[in-house]
């Protein structure tokens, strides 16, 4: 049963522990990978190429649906690198970690300075779109909503799993039933309790209690988003509040007309209904992507999977094992000699660190990542700044668009004392593609106070 076409409004706003040691498991070198490209994704699978495909365009129809329709921020400024593994047994060795064991899920988001990061399983009860979709919505509630508790965060990226486009019509919010079934029929937590589960909660780790809290959080949000006319506005009122940061148990008693008491009773008598509404958008827009695919050769597969194991927090170490079998396979793979510096200037090892930067540097001069790594670490280290400088001009000439290499060559300008046109224009750019990070707005102001641009540094100063 379709929303009226004026609730859209309403889901516009919406769409606003350490890992055990153990030997690495490195992937067969017989077995295929591929590297898809779209306009904002590049997705790395072993999966086939049409799952990968479908999964790409699905994602990239979502996109462009919610940029037509929202004023959400959908650009990022760093990459987006999506991982989709065929199956279970060549996820397994790469999924997330809570206390010390494999966390049960078909898939995960990871933000990081240099990269986001999308992890999934293809051959999950959910096909692959959708757990892609679920995903990539925690990348839009981190880039415009920083403040939601994590069962609305959670509930708003089930929401849009199951987006869809047929006859001309994107459809969000359709009913997820196998989640109504288990909600009608298994014991559930008061809203007090779901209001409470925190990342490190074992209702949100243990996997016998994690399908009910994503069940719960679905509902619930369905529920204020979609179900009930008095509570969607009040809902929007409560995203307002947080994204001001406001606390979210201020929030909800600011924004919400009924106590949790009166609003669990409202909620358990909607999961009890056999039909629900839905989100229905006519789509005017083009949803064809270009995509370009090609095969990965084996060291640059070990460099991507030891990334995504890099990026786990803290770091897993068969990252550095996946690392030195592509340097040993190719010794100028660049990335995997930059991320190996990385890894050794984590661990204060300043000698290891320089040297496989410096090699990282002289194998790949037209990298923008590899010259990004190695001109921030010598930055970093208050060294040759002549050398930072051209490491981080070659990379934002390769590749405009990177903004921590824009933040990082304004601060080489700073570092010198050198408030020129040159280190102005980096820290504008890196401004205007990391507009909310505060150092890169210091950065601005205090490079237009040294260059004598009062007027600019007040204006900055004022919007901050």
């Amino acid at each position: 049963m379709p929303l009226p076409h004026c609730l859209r409004a309403v889901l516009i706003l919406a769409a606003f522990a350490s890992p055990a040691v153990r030997a690495a498991e490195l992937p067969r070198e017989s077995e295929p990978w591929i590297q898809l490209t779209t306009d904002n994704f590049t997705f790395f699978s072993n999966a086939s190429p049409r799952t990968t495909r479908t999964a790409a365009s699905d994602l990239e129809e979502l996109r462009a649906v919610l940029t037509h329709v929202t004023a959400l921020e959908l650009d990022s400024p760093v990459p987006i690198l999506v991982y989709i593994f065929r199956n279970r047994g060549s996820f397994e060795p790469y999924r997330h970690y809570y206390a010390s064991q494999p966390v049960a899920t078909a898939g995960y988001f990871l933000e990081r300075n240099n990269a986001n990061f999308i992890a999934i399983c293809a051959d999950a009860r959910e096909d692959a779109s959708s757990i892609v979709y679920h995903e990539y919505v925690h990348f839009i509630a981190s880039a415009n909503l920083r403040h939601l508790p994590l069962w609305f965060e959670e509930g708003l990226a089930e929401l849009y799993q199951n987006f869809e486009v047929a006859d001309g019509k994107a459809r969000i919010g359709l009913p997820v039933w196998r989640h109504l079934a288990l909600l009608n029929n298994s014991p559930t937590m008061s809203l007090p309790e779901l209001f409470a589960v925190e990342h490190d909660s074992p209702a949100y780790n243990d996997p016998a209690r994690k399908e009910s809290f994503y069940a719960q959080s679905w509902a619930l949000v369905h529920y204020l988003m979609i179900g009930s006319e008095p509570r969607r506005a009040e809902t929007a009122r409560f995203i307002a509040l947080l994204h001001d940061g406001v606390p979210p148990s201020t929030a909800f008693a600011a924004a919400f007309s009924v106590d949790p008491a009166e609003l669990e009773k409202e909620f358990r008598s909607y999961i009890g209904r056999r039909r629900y509404s839905y989100l229905e958008l006519p789509v005017t827009v083009d949803l064809t992507t270009a995509i370009t695919i090609r095969a990965m050769p084996y060291p640059e597969v070990l460099y991507r999977l030891g990334d995504l194991l890099s990026q786990q927090s803290p770091p897993r170490p068969e990252a550095r094992d996946h690392f030195l079998a592509a340097v040993e396979r190719a010794p100028s793979h660049g990335p995997s000699l930059a991320a190996l510096g990385r890894l050794a200037e984590d661990r204060a090892r300043w000698e290891e660190a320089d040297s496989w930067y410096r090699r990282a540097l002289a194998a790949a001069p037209d990298d923008p990542l590899v010259q990004y790594l190695g001109g921030s670490y010598l930055l970093r280290r208050g060294g040759d700044i002549v050398a930072a400088r051209s490491a981080l001009r070659s990379c934002v000439q390769a590749d405009p668009s990177y903004a921590p290499a824009w933040a990082a060559l304004a601060g080489s300008f700073l570092a010198a004392g050198d408030p020129s046109e040159e280190a102005i224009l980096a820290a504008e750019t890196a401004h205007r593609l990391l507009p909310e990070r505060p150092d890169v707005t210091a950065n601005l102001l205090r490079l237009y106070l040294a260059s004598g641009r009062r007027n600019e540094a007040l204006a900055l100063a004022e919007r901050a």
